[in-house]
């Protein structure tokens, strides 16, 4: 170093502010409540240097509470955190700070939140067709439902001059029509029309055409997240195909034993989580003549019955019990299903955790 340089030092913990954890994204949801509790989740904060963060911290803030003021109610190692012995139908305010070993980071606070009632993800009661055929020329609409009800003297929103409240996704989730992931838009072909009265979402297609064809999905979005269902439609010339696949469906719906068909699933498995030591069925249902053959199984290895594997079979249904849940029992299930003109399979997740206290933190 010469004589007259000038020297700049840098205090290590300016050092230390610049490798501390970034912001979380959006503000902590929840994603569950009780009577006197809320579950919260939010997203991972940006990445800064080579710490990961460690640890999140959660204050709480009842608005109106005496002595109002920040109370930490505990630290965890995930971002989603169970929040208990809160006052029933109290608003607060919550807030996390994320940390890793350079120290804490920058704090973001949930909206008011009260207990008991919480945002949620749109569910659709009513899901389209998955795919269906439709002549060239005909008419069509495509439906489904949103989880929705009208509550009396409450005044949340307002559609169509009348007030209501959604059972399921508050806030207010909006919805929009989709073709091939393109928006559909009235105004661009007078033949589409969206009507939405309450919860029934509907796209009525005139004089289709063959270029009407594609994946339509309709989408329900709010602040939590993004629900969807689809259809793939088809568009045939030939009045005998459509009538073809109208005698398949209806052949299904209506089973009749006596007529040769390959197996058909009326039913899929669905994804299902339990808690250690309780039992789950897994259940769907299979027609087909002669009746197929069922074999259930478990990460690719077929599952014999024994003391806790049970299978039964009533009208159709096929279901595997499973008793006294371990971890073990925790993979990728599938049913086949095989008769002389045919065969067919279907699979859904297991998974066997611990319960809610394998997520709190000590």
């Amino acid at each position: 170093m010469n004589r007259g340089e000038k020297v700049v030092i840098v205090p290590s913990f300016s050092k230390n502010l610049i490798n501390v954890p970034g912001a979380i994204p959006g503000e902590p949801v929840v994603v569950d409540t009780g009577r006197n509790w809320v579950s919260l989740s939010w997203g991972k904060p940006e990445h800064r240097g080579a710490a990961p963060v460690l640890a999140y911290r959660v204050d709480a803030w009842q608005k109106g509470g005496e002595g109002a003021r920040w109370a930490e109610l505990g630290v965890t190692p995930i971002n989603t955190f169970d929040a208990f012995n809160l006052k029933p139908d109290g608003v607060y305010q919550f807030r996390v700070t994320p940390r890793n070993r350079y120290g804490w980071g920058e704090s973001v606070l949930s909206g008011p939140i009260t207990v008991g009632r919480h945002n949620a993800l749109p569910e659709f009661t009513k899901i389209l067709p998955g795919q269906l055929k439709a002549l060239r020329g005909s008419d069509i609409t495509l439906e489904c439902e949103i989880d929705f009800e009208i509550v009396k003297g409450i005044k949340t929103f307002c559609i169509y001059d009348e007030y209501y409240v959604f059972g399921s996704g508050e806030p207010v989730p909006a919805v929009r029509w989709l073709c091939d992931s393109n928006e559909i838009f009235e105004e661009n072909d007078n033949r589409y029309s969206i009507i939405r009265e309450g919860g029934l979402c509907s796209l009525k297609i005139s004089n289709l055409q063959e270029t009407d064809a594609g994946r339509f999905m309709c989408e329900a979005t709010n602040k939590v997240g993004r629900v969807s269902t689809f259809a793939r439609l088809f568009v045939v010339r030939d009045l005998k195909i459509l009538t073809a696949d109208k005698n398949l469906k209806l052949s299904i719906r209506h089973f009749d034993k006596t007529v040769d068909l390959p197996p058909q699933f009326t039913m899929r498995l669905r994804d299902r989580r339990v808690q250690m030591t309780y039992p789950v069925r897994l259940t769907c249902q299979i027609v087909g003549c002669p009746d197929p053959t069922v074999k259930w199984f478990q990460n690719g290895q077929e599952i014999q019955p024994d003391a806790r594997h049970v299978f039964w079979s009533d009208d159709n249904f096929q279901t595997l019990e499973i008793s006294k849940t371990c971890l073990e029992d925790s993979g990728v299930y599938s049913i086949s299903a095989q008769n002389q003109f045919g065969s067919l399979s279907c699979r859904c997740n297991l998974i066997v955790d611990k319960g809610i206290k394998a997520y709190l933190s000590p």
